[in-house]
């Protein structure tokens, strides 16, 4: 039997590394489009409500409105809005310079804690800072009127509290 030296295996894994490294260089290199994507803004208006047996449920239109700030045209992108774990989809191309709106007309909705993801449609694609993100809205915050009049609960307790307090002096000075 034939003994192997030690500098035939050193050039065995040397030839080994260069047919790795030149079967490399064939395969398609991939690289990171060159788009940004960016929340502008969101906005909504409460639309209606819908009454389900003893619950009543709020009806929302929401617009997000998605730019590109890179110089090419992005991949499709998903919008999705999250209510209590239920996703509601869009999917758009926004080209160079572009603002997408993805509206979501009259969607009623359980909880007033939105979360708003946006992604590449192709789940094969990476996500990145640059074609990914999310943020949470709550509803109601900036689209409904209430009956009272802010801070008059607060003052009103804290005349309360006064007037207890006066109560309670007074009644100790009688003593």
């Amino acid at each position: 039997m034939r003994k192997i030296k030690k500098n035939q295996i050193v050039m065995v894994l040397i030839t080994i590394t260069f047919l790795l490294s030149a079967a490399s260089s064939l395969l398609p290199i991939v690289s990171a489009s060159n788009y940004t994507i960016t929340i502008k803004d969101i906005n909504f208006q409460k639309t209606g409500t819908k009454t389900i047996g003893a619950n009543t449920i709020k009806v929302y239109t929401i617009n997000v409105i998605l730019t590109n700030e890179g110089d090419e045209t992005s991949d499709s992108i998903t919008v999705e809005l999250l209510d209590d774990g239920v996703p509601i989809n869009k999917e758009k191309i926004i080209a160079p310079g572009e603002s997408k709106t993805y509206i979501f007309e009259d969607t009623p909705f359980i909880s007033g804690e939105i979360e708003v993801r946006y992604y590449p449609t192709d789940r094969e694609i990476d996500e990145t800072t640059a074609n990914s993100g999310n943020t949470t809205i709550q509803l109601g915050t900036n689209s409904e009127t209430t009956e009272s009049t802010p801070y008059v609960n607060i003052i009103f307790m804290f005349g309360i509290i006064i007037f207890i307090s006066y109560v309670i002096k007074k009644g100790r000075n009688r003593i």
